[in-house]
């Protein structure tokens, strides 16, 4: 069991030191863009338009439109719990808001893989496929709550996604496998490109570090010898974004996505927390569009009291509890028992046993 003295006795001894280095890092690095950011200049890793400081006010969005979100959560395969299969569930809301009218349909759609080698670094890249499968399909619908007794106009239709929309999860497999998962995630990509789909991802609290990187590329830190190792980007960001502001939209050249599909990204001060906004290339190639985008997207964080209530929804249609878990182990066995199977792949082990009836 965990000694919380001792963990509490070495929170307290190191506490000082990493808030001392954070608050440090943190000030130096804010006054160096502030000096830097006016005149930095694109280089081969990391695009932008304008100046690296530019803030754009937002407001929310006042007319009627749909958003889409999907999330997903999974239960991997666990060897000593009998069980070598793992479910996907993928949890969604769509969320009409018309001008007299609205309306809200919540669903979720588990699916079984049987794969007996599958580590959670695949399953987690599978999961990121097809939760954009499933958003593209739902975005592709036909849906929405026409306006009462007034002309037919089409609403904005926003899919929005938990997380960034970079594949990383390719780059945590073998490069065969990660080639193959990230073909299939581009492929989605892709249909969300011809479907004309205004497709964003939101990732709360994020730990890139891309401006500190670029940052760190500048001659100043590079004399300074600034590391910044415990800070983020989100700590610069507070010093040039007021509340309910975003960044310009930075491309960082690493992703080598087709044109199209390139992930270009931003920060937003909601008012509450700095969060990290990721859109395709087309989308943010579409000014009015992304405007719209942003627009609803302050209205979802409104909504939401902080964060976007349809993602929240999204979490709680996709969430996997432990009993759950414990539900599917057990539906697993019990299936294989009554065929008579006596593989020790759906056995639980003897240490399962061990922690449920403890001999001490």
């Amino acid at each position: 069991m965990l000694n919380y003295t001792k963990v509490l006795e070495e929170c307290r001894r190191v506490t000082p030191t990493v808030l001392q280095t954070t608050q440090h890092e943190g000030a130096a690095a804010r006054l160096l863009w502030q000096k830097l950011a006016p005149e930095m200049v694109p280089d081969k890793q990391m695009h932008w338009k304008g100046a690296a400081n530019t803030a754009s006010t937002l407001q929310a969005y006042q007319e009627p439109y749909t958003v889409i979100a999907v999330d997903g959560s999974q239960i991997y395969p666990d060897r000593h719990a009998g069980s070598s299969w793992y479910v996907i569930n993928l949890g969604s809301i769509v969320l009409n808001y018309g001008s007299q009218i609205s309306s809200v349909v919540t669903d979720s759609q588990p699916t079984l893989h049987t794969a007996l080698n599958d580590q959670p670094a695949l399953i987690n890249a599978r999961r990121n496929v097809q939760e954009l499968a499933y958003g593209y399909e739902l975005a592709s619908a036909k849906s929405g709550v026409p306006a009462v007794n007034t002309p037919k106009v089409e609403t904005p239709k926003v899919l929005l996604v938990d997380g960034p929309l970079l594949f990383w999860d390719a780059e945590l497999v073998d490069p065969l496998t990660g080639t193959l998962v990230l073909d299939a995630y581009l492929a989605q990509l892709q249909r969300c490109y011809e479907g004309k789909i205004l497709l964003a991802g939101y990732t709360s609290m994020p730990r890139s570090r891309d401006l500190i990187t670029l940052l760190l590329r500048q001659e100043d830190a590079r004399q300074q010898a600034a590391t910044y190792d415990q800070i983020t980007d989100a700590d610069i960001v507070t010093s040039f974004l007021p509340a309910h502001a975003c960044s310009t939209l930075f491309t960082n050249a690493v992703n080598n996505y087709p044109a199209a599909l390139q992930i270009r990204f931003l920060y937003m001060y909601t008012g509450h927390e700095v969060v990290r906004i990721e859109v395709p290339a087309y989308v943010a190639a579409d000014e009015q569009a992304m405007a719209k985008l942003l627009a609803i997207i302050m209205d979802q964080v409104a909504k939401g009291l902080g964060y976007p209530v349809c993602l929240a929804e999204a979490h709680e249609q996709a969430v996997i509890r432990e009993a759950d878990r414990v539900a599917f182990y057990h539906m697993v066995q019990e299936q294989h028992r009554s065929l008579g199977t006596v593989s020790s792949s759906f056995q639980p082990s003897r240490k399962s046993l061990s922690k449920r009836s403890p001999a001490v």
